[in-house]
């Protein structure tokens, strides 16, 4: 059994922006196996990257993504946030969750680790 560590972000890389989404989802199909910062929106009815509906699947998380953002947006959503994860065939699978999009934060566009 390995022993737990703390997750570290690495440095990335600037990807796409978020339009269009052709692509956006090019880019994200060809990014293989890196690890992706990506800005979430979590609306009730799920997720979205930009205007993308994505899935996400959280089980890599010790808490999940559902607590993570009530934690992160006490006001309820819809509410914009940052989490790293890889992207397979329209699911985020999330590997960190980093912290609610700041007000004065852009997020238009996603990032690969170099």
């Amino acid at each position: 059994m390995r022993p737990l560590t703390a997750y570290v972000e690495q440095a990335k890389e600037p990807g796409p922006k978020l339009a269009p989404e052709a692509a956006l989802v090019a880019w994200l199909e060809g990014a293989g196996d890196a690890v992706l910062r990506l800005p979430l929106t979590m609306v009730d009815q799920g997720a979205r990257l930009g205007s993308l509906a994505v899935e996400v699947d959280d089980t890599a998380l010790g808490i999940s993504l559902a607590d993570r953002v009530r934690q992160a947006c006490p006001g309820g959503r819809p509410c914009r946030v940052w989490v790293e994860g890889r992207w397979k065939h329209g699911t985020v699978q999330v590997l960190h969750f980093a912290r609610a999009v700041g007000a004065d934060e852009a997020a238009d566009a996603v990032e690969r680790e170099r």
